[in-house]
């Protein structure tokens, strides 16, 4: 590393300019290595390696810009860096300092390596808050901001993150734009655009325990397997008692989503609710992906949704034998439960066999009741048996759908309901069914 220092006690301060490594045939090194047992505060303003061999392993690294490990709280600003990986912070990781706080500000930020992560920060205990103004990566697996917080299965205090930024494009496989898991906590995200290019590599993937909040102007992806937004509520542990904490839910506002991919989603919600989406629109364009022979598939081979061929297994290579395929590229696919589910869209569009506009499943037992309420502008489905509209409630609760434009599905049923309590469909003035 340009600069490697550790702390045995107490923490380190750290001021730099411009940090240049020229790490040619070095298949592991960092521009900044830093670790200490107290806080660490850095301001560097660009770091640039070049010259390295290999892919980042999750080990040292590979040619990777910043390296930080703490046991509590840390404060990082670049301007700029272009390397093997960006930034990478580890701390907040001691019972002692359950108020920890980690900041991340950046500007630009290139990452080159495969598995290389243009922000990553891990934490046990406190809150996060990250900011950037720009991030691109280039390699396989390599996302662009990857957030892990709350990993202790025991319960101890609840964590916080916020992300925002302007925009993330990412060009390889398994690379997602956002990758956000807040397992005792949750987080909120506000980002301008997100792009990805290649396979199973989701705009953002959203898990949370307590609720996620995630504002993102405008999303695209054109690989297989690559849903536009994910998001999962994740079941409470047994080791939270009860009534320790008020679920907060799902809370997704976008402007533009747009997916081209098999098997690829405009957005995905499952899990606990409520839920509340408001977007301005969505397409999708592919059909469902079908696996070659000799390819794996389930379990875990992608986002998991009706027609996911499920447990996981290896695609037939015999002549003649039907080969498994993955999930429809629907428009907005909700399947949540405990907590109502809100959907407001301006448009959307999907033109895969099964790609229904939107299909909503409130989960749960008609003992319950949770509402459900859609209200849509332009919804056109134009492949085989994809309705525009399928909602279904299992809980008492009612279904409400408004119409406010064009409703047309060309193979489809343009509004299929299923509830055990009341339904309706409002058709607003200007609004038609075909």
């Amino acid at each position: 590393a340009a600069v490697f220092a550790r702390a045995e006690s107490g923490g380190i301060t750290m001021r730099a300019g411009e940090i240049v490594v020229e790490a040619e045939d070095v298949d592991a090194t960092w521009g900044v290595d830093l670790t200490a047992q107290g806080h660490i505060d850095v301001a560097i303003d660009s770091i640039y390696v070049t010259g390295f061999t290999g892919s980042w392993e999750g080990a040292t690294g590979s040619g990777n810009g910043l390296n930080m490990s703490t046991r509590t709280s840390a404060t990082v600003s670049v301007g700029s860096i272009d390397a093997g990986s960006g930034i990478n912070v580890s701390g907040a990781i001691d019972t002692r300092y359950l108020d920890a706080q980690i900041s991340v500000t950046a500007g630009d930020i290139v990452t080159r390596a495969n598995y290389g992560r243009g922000i990553d920060v891990g934490q046990f205990f406190g809150s996060s808050d990250i900011a950037f103004n720009s991030i691109r990566t280039e390699g396989s697996g390599a996302t662009g901001v990857e957030l892990e917080s709350g990993f202790d299965s025991y319960f101890y205090s609840l964590t916080t993150a916020e992300i925002t930024g302007g925009s993330i494009e990412t060009v390889g496989d398994y690379s997602d734009g956002m990758n956000v898991s807040s397992r005792m906590g949750s987080h909120s995200a506000q980002v301008g655009s997100i792009t990805t290019s290649g396979a199973r590599s989701n705009g953002v993937t959203s898990t949370s325990l307590v609720g996620a909040n995630l504002a993102i102007g405008s999303v695209e992806t054109a690989g297989d397997y690559s849903v536009g937004i994910q998001a999962e509520g994740m079941v409470a542990p047994p080791s939270i008692p009860l009534g320790t904490f008020e679920v907060e839910g799902i809370d997704i506002e976008a402007g533009d989503v747009a997916t081209t991919g098999g098997s690829a989603q405009g957005i995905l919600v499952t899990g606990v609710g409520p839920v509340t989406i408001k977007v301005n629109s969505v397409e999708t364009t592919g059909d469902s992906y079908v696996f070659e022979p000799g390819e794996y598939y389930g379990g875990g081979g992608g986002p998991i949704g009706p027609g996911l061929p499920l447990p996981g297994g290896v695609a037939s290579d015999e002549p003649g034998d039907e080969l498994p395929t993955g999930p429809a590229s629907i428009g907005i696919e909700v399947a949540a439960s405990f907590g109502d589910i809100v959907v407001e869209a301006g448009s959307v569009t999907t033109s895969g066999d099964g790609a229904h506009g939107l299909w909503i499943d409130l989960q749960g037992d008609e003992w319950s009741s949770e509402d459900q309420q859609v209200t849509v502008g332009s919804v056109q489905t134009s492949g085989a048996l994809a309705d525009a509209l399928r909602l279904r409630n299992q809980t008492g609760g009612a279904i409400a759908a408004t119409v406010a434009g064009d409703v047309l599905a060309q193979d489809g049923t343009g509004i299929n309901l299923i509830g055990n309590g009341e339904t309706s469909v409002t058709v607003a003035a200007g609004g038609m069914l075909r």
